[in-house]
Order: structure tokens, then sequence, then C-alpha cells
């Protein structure tokens, strides 16, 4: 069976239990500094525009001023692609047998880890400052016996549910929740 979205493969008789993602006030962070980013030459555009109408030099000038706004408009758009990739791509699984972490690093470096969940040792929650506790979002922490030895579930959504669902699952045998 395959969660097609992620290219996941799961094993006979595995359920996808919960799948997680960062909550979506951090992508409003980052659309919000990219709209900022492409405000500023338009800005500078207007401010300039009254100092270049009785200049002759200046209309040769902007066709450059044209070309480097255009570089600078592609490298944000650019920029914003990479930050809603690595943010579409950054998932959490939790199955009724492991734990798998989806790790997009670049446009081009995925990371997959999982560990079964007999081998989580520990699990905690934790919520930081106002926006966290105001919008339900934090950390959730897998200490596992394996290689990767923390499990880090970042900026989700209700973390305090999200680590009592892993402790059941971890302390239940048939692993039916």
């Amino acid at each position: 069976m395959w969660i097609e979205r992620n290219f996941l493969e799961l094993e006979k008789g595995e359920k996808v239990v919960l799948s997680l993602r960062r909550h979506w006030l951090i992508f409003t962070k980052t659309i919000l500094f990219h709209l900022i980013l492409l405000g500023v030459p338009v800005a500078l555009y207007f401010v300039a525009m009254p100092l270049t109408w009785f200049n002759d030099l200046a209309i040769f000038f902007q066709s450059f001023i044209l070309l480097f706004a255009s570089a600078y408009f592609l490298t944000i758009c650019a920029l914003f692609f990479s930050a809603w990739t690595n943010y579409q791509l950054d998932t959490w699984f939790v199955t009724n047998y492991r734990i798998i972490d989806i790790n997009q690093q670049g446009l081009f470096h995925r990371l997959i880890s999982w560990q079964r969940l007999e081998r989580i040792q520990d699990v905690t929650s934790e919520t930081k400052g106002f926006w966290g506790t105001f919008f339900h979002f934090g950390y959730v922490y897998a200490q596992t016996a394996g290689e990767k030895a923390r499990f880090i579930f970042a900026q989700v959504p209700y973390p305090e549910e999200v680590a009592k669902k892993i402790n059941l699952m971890t302390k239940n045998k048939n692993r039916n929740i």
C-alpha cells in the first residue's frame, strides 16, 4: 500500500494513525516576509520615479534597473518556492507499528527516518511562547533506543495530544487506537 503524496511504503497490516505537518502559522510568517521583500523594489520605484522624469540619462539606466528588479523578483520567488517545498514536504507519520520522519533539507535532499514503536522509550511535548500557546502548536520529542536517538516533531498542532497518543500506542500491545 502506498501513500501517494509522500511516496511512503507501508508494511502489511500497517495503518497511518497520525499524519502531521508544521502548523499553518509557521508558514504564514514566511509568506509575510516574502511579501515585504517583494514590496521593497515597488516602493523604491515610486520614490525614485519623480526624480527621473527630467533626466535623459536616467532613461538609459531604467533598463538596467528593470533588469535588476526582474532578477530580484525571480530570486525572491525561487526562495519562496524553496520555503514552500520545505514546509510542504516536512511530514511526520505515526502508524500502528512505527514513527516515520520525512525531512526535506533542501530542494534536492530528503531524509527519511523511522523507528518501531517498541523502541520508543519516552515521549514528551513542549509548547513555547505566546503564539505557540495561543495557537496550540509546539514540539514533540520521542526518545528512542535506535541510531537516531531522538525524533523531533517540530511546530506541530496540539503537541500534548500527539504525545499522549504515541504514549498510548507504545504501551498498548494491539496498537489499534
